[in-house]
């Protein structure tokens, strides 16, 4: 499949909803065509849809297969992340987190760097004024208690 094919067809799949099974496939193609994290003409790649259609099963589907954190779509400047918190999506914004606890500390640190981070009009995730400040602080101290934890087992593995 032409890689512009591919991630217009996963972009259309994650906006109509189709199967996890389907989205999967699509995502497979677009990634080893090197092309995951596509843009759209509004700068949105298949996560951001993920987000702003609500379907947590899709973004941790994307996210296990790379799909970037980092990137901003063209209106506000929000990165997936920033969407989860602006619409309310807790459920994306931990399918978001998780899957990146699950991948490495390299990750956690990434997380928490879009977490603090702020969007095109000085907006970040901390800031929406929203129930999810709440979970996203404790999300924050989570991480951080994590990452510590882990380099100090790193740091102890490697004394032995």
């Amino acid at each position: 499949m032409c890689p512009i094919v591919a991630h217009r067809e996963l972009h259309r799949s994650v906006k109509m909803r189709t199967s996890i099974e389907e989205i999967g496939r699509l995502a497979a193609a677009a990634e080893s065509a090197g092309d995951l994290d596509a843009l759209n003409i509004r700068y949105q790649t298949a996560l951001h849809l993920a987000v702003i259609t609500d379907q947590p099963d899709v973004v941790r589907l994307l996210v296990s297969r790379g799909a970037s954190l980092h990137l901003q779509e063209r209106l506000h400047g929000d990165t997936a992340l920033h969407l989860s918190c602006r619409l309310g999506h807790s459920n994306c914004f931990y399918a978001i987190s998780h899957a990146c606890m699950q991948r490495s500390v390299a990750k956690l640190d990434s997380l928490k760097s879009i977490i603090c981070s702020v969007n095109y009009e000085g907006v970040g995730c901390r800031s929406t004024g929203s129930v999810m400040n709440g979970i996203i602080e404790k999300k924050l101290r989570f991480i951080t208690l994590l990452t510590a934890i882990v380099h100090c087992f790193t740091h102890r593995k490697q004394q032995k």
